[in-house]
């Protein structure tokens, strides 16, 4: 395929709601891909059937320059966003300093899309992991994403999980419980980002990584959540946390700012039977060292342990 009008191809099917692509190519010029337009025909005035859905699931993303895969969805409805049972390894490459040829291995950006599954994947050795940045136009249509039982191992440069709701849409929600993080290298950035997102976060595992920060919560400055962001079971184990950027490039230096593993930038967060196991933090018993704070926040149980 050279990417003329020529080659375009229509599939279509009358007798079942299911359609299955198969797709293969050789080598090809690098700003070519697979580009896909699921439409249903007519399509309907109402709105789309609450079963219709796009999934991604039991494939291998692997050695793709610009990402494994980048998904975007406008209008007022839109299907439900499924990937389950992947695998993604080795996806852009990494350029000098902090540049790369993609800004996530995944990158999603939907808009008026309810609901975001994203479980049993195996994410390693990419540029970035996961990044979710979601609006919608009011809470009836604001995003729900469930993350579970997914591992994200080594990957570099770029935040592993980003999450962000546009400066709009403040109703985002996220639900992360069961995942495991370890072996991040993110010399500018947080391995975790949540930005404008109501996050609930529950027995995550993050462990050997190295970053600008582990976890991240900002972006609800002028905004009054009517619940908090909760952090609850969760364990931190031997992460490393920059503090600004440590970046091995000419000059081989590390800039050390506040080195805490989270980063809590706004009110209205909660953590609760959290254990903390960083021997290389330099942390102390001081609420500072663990958390940036700015805004009234809620802190319960934390169990902490430190050289």
């Amino acid at each position: 395929m050279d990417g003329t009008n020529s080659q375009g191809v229509l599939h279509q099917t009358t007798r079942t709601n299911a359609m299955s692509i198969k797709f293969h190519a050789t080598g090809a010029r690098e700003h070519l891909g697979f580009v896909a337009e699921v439409v249903t025909l007519p399509i309907s005035l109402v709105g789309i059937d609450r079963d219709l859905r796009h999934n991604m699931s039991f494939s291998v993303f692997e050695n793709n320059q610009r990402g494994a895969v980048w998904y975007a969805s406008a209008g007022e409805t839109n299907p439900i966003v499924t990937m389950q049972r992947n695998q993604i390894a080795a996806n852009c490459i990494s350029l000098y300093g902090n540049f790369s040829t993609c800004e996530s291995a995944i990158n999603l950006d939907v808009q008026n899309t309810q609901d975001v599954f994203f479980h049993n994947n195996f994410i390693t050795r990419n540029i970035g992991g996961l990044k979710i940045r979601a609006g919608s136009s009011g809470t009836a249509t604001a995003m729900r994403g469930l993350l579970h039982n997914n591992v994200f191992e080594e990957n570099v440069k770029r935040s592993t999980l980003h999450f962000e709701g546009r400066q709009t849409s403040p109703y985002q929600q996220v639900t992360l419980y069961r995942n495991y993080v370890t072996r991040s290298d993110v010399p500018h950035e947080p391995v975790v980002r949540m930005l404008q997102v109501v996050c609930n976060a529950s027995f995550n595992t993050f462990h050997y990584n190295r970053g600008k920060a582990i976890l991240e919560v900002t972006g609800f400055h002028n905004v009054r959540l009517p619940i908090y962001q909760s952090f609850t079971h969760n364990g931190f184990y031997d992460n490393f946390a920059y503090g600004l950027h440590c970046e091995m490039t000419t000059l081989g230096r590390c800039r050390w700012g506040n080195r805490a593993t989270i980063v809590a930038g706004s009110a209205g967060q909660e953590y609760v039977d959290n254990v903390f196991y960083n021997r290389c933090g330099y942390m102390t018993t001081d609420c500072s060292t663990w958390l940036c704070c700015r805004g009234p926040l809620t802190l319960a149980d934390f169990c902490h342990s430190a050289s």
